[in-house]
């Protein structure tokens, strides 16, 4: 550490780290060195016994001494609870981005009560927040979004694995998330199984100044609703989020539907003419088999449409699954001459 006094951000990944490598750390952040710290799956000879202790001791040393931190990340660290990492995070009163992750909690119950005061009183510059428990209820999610009060503030917003149910069908979450529609520009639920197709397209059609958007899946019917033969010229609402420049879910539920509902589906994507990543894969495990996986996502052959995308200029990367999708070397090769900033390593 002391070979780099410049060092502003330290990220630690996949590591185990003795006492010693623990006492360190600890001596870098009550130096108030460090702008950013991130910690993924970082683990201790004593199998969390090291993290805790340390923690223990920051909270005695940081009792009358802030941190300049405006960055903490914490992954599946073994042995650290979330209560822990919100004990750690309240001594940094700069803190901006806090991310929460307990990697395995099945007898814990989520310290909602220590992070709503937290937010509310120590944390007050936190606009970037992002949860991973599956002790997390719908409740205690809409207590969380109320503690940030009723202006907008929440910058970044993202939920990780989560098995609370339909999340975001409620009633009750979307209006204490759409308080902050002016500033949202990341939503991040890419790992939350409950996070359903209609909340991705409420998502799309509500937040106008949304960037990135990380989801499961988009259903096409919640894109179209239900245009028969006759619609296809229909005038389809576009998002309104009209400056997103990533997108990742996959877009399917085309199987049995009429052939021209890929084309109106990308004519919707073009919508989004600020559009620089678009991920289509299926990232979750499917039980159902190729043919059918293949019949029932988006279409990226020239045949089915793909040329609808050619105005979306700004494009620098395409991922999609060559299996599903049904996209060769021609459509690479058309993706490469229509994109100039799109490079060989982008799918």
């Amino acid at each position: 550490m002391e070979s780099c006094p410049r060092l502003a951000r330290l990220s630690l990944c996949a590591l185990t780290m003795d006492q010693e490598a623990m006492e360190a750390l600890l001596q870098l952040c009550i130096a108030n060195r460090l702008d950013s710290l991130t910690m993924e799956c970082v683990d201790s000879y004593q199998y969390g016994q090291t993290v805790q202790a340390v923690v223990q001791e920051w909270a005695s040393l940081m009792s009358t001494q802030p941190l300049k931190l405006e960055v903490l990340k914490f992954g599946s660290n073994r042995g650290l609870s979330i209560s822990d990492q919100i004990a750690w995070a309240q001594r940094c009163p700069q803190l901006k981005v806090l991310e929460l992750n307990v990697a395995d909690e099945h007898d814990q119950v989520f310290p909602t009560k220590l992070l709503c005061e937290a937010l509310s009183t120590t944390l007050l510059e936190v606009s970037h927040l992002h949860l991973t428990s599956n002790g997390l209820a719908m409740i205690d999610l809409a207590l969380i979004l109320s503690s940030f009060g009723p202006g907008p503030r929440i910058k970044y917003f993202g939920l990780g694995r989560n098995g609370m149910g339909a999340m975001f069908k409620s009633e009750v979450a979307w209006p204490l998330l759409d308080r902050h529609m002016s500033v949202l520009t990341h939503l991040n639920m890419g790992r939350c199984s409950m996070f359903w197709s209609e909340a991705v397209q409420h998502a799309l059609a509500t937040f106008p100044h949304l960037i990135s958007l990380q989801a499961k899946y988009l259903r096409a019917n919640d894109i179209l609703g239900s245009p028969n033969e006759a619609d296809e010229a229909i005038c389809i609402p576009p998002w309104v989020c009209k400056g997103l420049q990533r997108l990742e879910v996959h877009i399917d539920g085309f199987h049995d539907k009429p052939a021209h509902w890929n084309a109106l589906v990308l004519k919707q994507i073009l919508t989004l003419d600020s559009l620089e990543s678009l991920d289509i894969r299926l990232l979750q495990n499917d039980s159902y088999d190729a043919e059918y996986r293949r019949d029932t996502s988006l279409d990226l052959r020239l045949e089915a449409g793909l040329s609808v995308l050619a105005n979306l200029t700004r494009m620098r990367r395409v991922f999609y699954s060559p299996q599903l999708q049904r996209a060769g070397k021609k459509e690479l090769e058309w993706m490469k001459s229509t994109w100039p900033r799109f490079g060989l390593n982008s799918t």
